[in-house]
């Protein structure tokens, strides 16, 4: 017990004091670190206020439970998703490439400030409905694109387009997961770039009418 307080004391002294930021940013900030020096199971909300410096009932004024600390990297992405132009007139690879590249250059950046992948093992072990597929705005972007692919012949019909988007994106989390198994060392967006162009052209349709066979 006392070497984790005296772990915690170092955290504390690396977290930025609330000068020059909001009460909320500081309390994230101090979160985050703390999950992933700690774990996230193993951060009470009190250890959060500890170190932060507040009390438990400021961080009721702006969290209503520590998983939204987490879920707020869901929330930069769908923010970072609206603002790219509703209408890209792309083809159909190419948009799908530029929207999970923006979601891969949000996490790559999370991860330049914060140590991801506790981020990322505390995010899968959650029971929010709102990490499902079908509620991310990521989901419905990607579905659309998919839809006018299809309706201009540059995807394969055979499949629905919902069930093409989820395929795609659970690709793209095993490239995640796959990316912070090997300490995040790599780019993540010319790693979503390289893998998931490769895998898309499995749903693409040639000028001839036939599926691309995707090679690698």
């Amino acid at each position: 017990m006392r070497v984790k307080m005296k772990a915690a004391r170092a955290v504390k002294k690396e977290v930025p004091e609330l000068s020059g930021v909001s009460t909320k940013e500081h309390i994230r900030q101090v979160a985050l670190k703390l999950f992933a020096e700690f774990g996230y199971e193993n951060v009470s909300i009190r250890k959060i206020c500890a170190c932060a410096g507040i009390a438990v009932g400021t961080f009721y004024n702006h969290y209503g439970y520590k998983q939204e600390i987490l879920l707020e990297i869901y929330t930069q992405i769908d923010d970072a998703l609206r603002r790219i132009p509703e209408s890209l007139l792309l083809p159909f690879k190419e948009e799908v490439l530029a929207y999970v590249k923006t979601k891969a250059g949000v996490v790559q950046r999370f991860h330049e400030t914060y140590d991801f992948p506790p981020v990322f093992l505390a995010l899968q072990k959650s029971e929010s409905k709102s990490l499902m597929l079908e509620r991310r705005d990521i989901y419905y972007y990607v579905v659309n694109s998919i839809m006018k692919g299809q309706y201009k012949g540059e995807v394969r019909k055979d499949l629905a387009p919902e069930l093409i988007a989820k395929k795609i994106l659970r690709f793209l989390m095993g490239v995640i997961f796959d990316w912070t198994l090997r300490d995040c060392v790599i780019n993540l967006v010319d790693l979503v770039d390289a893998e998931l162009g490769w895998y898309l052209d499995c749903f693409v349709v040639a000028p001839s009418g036939t599926v691309v066979k995707a090679e690698g």
